[in-house]
């Protein structure tokens, strides 16, 4: 008698001890599936945010008769404090009979343009800040904003820039030349190979500003995993009982 009182208390521990695993299991399992959920909604709003950050420079852009291609023309600024300034001659796209500019700053302080209602992300993500915006007027000036991490805090500031349609001409304007080796030099190659690489298709892509997907696509592919596993576990518990 003493025995079968050992063995059925023996036979009731193990049963409370499974259904205390098997609980222990499906509420982590729980766990990393609203983990996985959660991190599959951030991921879905940032690029949703991303999405509408990303304009499309030829969206508003004015026409042009001239056959599609890669061209140099001057450009003019003002407004603002006249410390900031940008390169001329600049590149002008031309798509679909629409125009594009690339502009680049004498800044690396500048995280997005704006061009009437439009947003614009740099082009690069080093160097001189780089966007590529829509060209809505020639010979006139043309507002735009700039929005400057110069200071302690960033504010948007006015310009004018003013396209001179008598410049223009066939090819990429000409590299600066510069001492090898200079600071500035580098800050321009760099900021003229962002340029050049994003220009290689007629849609380009700005890089996404202060967010990055990798984490976010680890944290998924973790939790999916663990999931998966703990789900197996769970699974070949409750077979067990």
């Amino acid at each position: 008698m003493m025995v079968e009182n050992n063995e059925a208390e023996s036979s009731m521990g193990f049963e409370a001890v499974s259904r205390s695993g098997s609980r222990t299991v499906s509420t982590v399992a729980r766990f990393l599936s609203a983990l996985a959920v959660f991190a599959l909604a951030m991921c879905f709003g940032a690029a949703v945010a991303f999405a509408a950050d990303s304009a499309d420079p030829y969206e508003q852009a004015m026409e042009s008769s001239l056959p599609n291609g890669v061209y140099t023309v001057n450009v003019s600024m003002a407004g603002g404090s006249g410390r900031a300034s940008i390169q001329s001659p600049a590149q002008l796209d031309i798509q679909g009979g629409k125009v594009a500019a690339i502009v680049e700053w004498s800044s690396e302080n500048y995280d997005y343009m704006l061009v009437g209602e439009q947003k614009f992300l740099p082009l690069n993500t080093s160097g001189n800040s780089t966007f590529k915006i829509p060209v809505t007027a020639m010979d006139e000036p043309m507002t735009v904003v700039g929005d400057t991490t110069a200071m302690a805090q960033a504010h948007e500031v006015e310009y004018q820039l003013t396209f001179d349609s008598s410049s223009i001409v066939a090819g990429a304007p000409a590299k600066a030349e510069e001492p090898a080796g200079s600071a500035s030099s580098a800050s321009s190659n760099s900021s003229a190979s962002a340029a050049a690489s994003s220009t290689a298709s007629a849609t380009d892509a700005p890089k996404a500003a202060g967010f990055d997907f990798v984490p976010v696509i680890a944290v998924i592919a973790i939790a999916v995993v663990a999931g998966i596993a703990f789900g197996i576990v769970r699974g070949r518990k409750s077979r067990e009982m």
